[in-house]
């Protein structure tokens, strides 16, 4: 019996060395991906910066011609919100277009075109005027866009 617990404490001996052995080699790889990933980071926060700074350098230039041709400005940032709101596929949009902006780019194109357009397409624009008791009041326009 004596042979028997001299051999197990001689494992546990072996196993506690084994353990504290494999204890510091883990803890010596977390430091060095720790330092791996610190100078990943800083590459690429260092590139994120350089992006940026071209991003704006490049935007400065476009801000200068919209401060120069600010109707131009204002009808592109319309025109995109207009196509965020209707990316969804087909859309009915029911409003006073003299009212809400950006949809009074919608009755400028109607005007300039002295009639009423006739869509037949994807992404054309169809206008239809109300009709009946509410003929001779500020009108709501109807525009059905439809997108494929």
């Amino acid at each position: 019996m004596e042979v028997f617990k001299r051999m197990k404490k001689d494992r546990e001996k072996t196993i506690k060395e084994l353990q504290a052995e494999g204890d510091a080699k883990a803890k010596q790889i977390r430091v060095e991906a720790d330092a791996i990933a610190g100078k990943i980071m800083a590459r690429a926060d260092a590139y994120a910066k350089k992006l940026k700074a071209q991003g704006d350098a490049e935007a400065a230039k476009y801000y200068k011609v919209f401060e120069e041709y600010r109707t131009l400005s204002d009808f592109l940032k319309k025109r995109e919100s207009i196509l965020r709101l209707l990316a969804k596929g087909q859309t009915t949009v029911v409003l006073d277009a003299a009212r809400i902006i950006p949809f009074d780019i919608l009755k400028q194109a109607v005007e300039d075109k002295g009639k009423k357009a006739e869509g037949s397409g994807p992404g054309e624009i169809s206008t239809t005027q109300p009709t009946g008791e509410r003929k001779g009041r500020r009108e709501a326009v109807v525009w059905e866009l439809m997108s494929a």
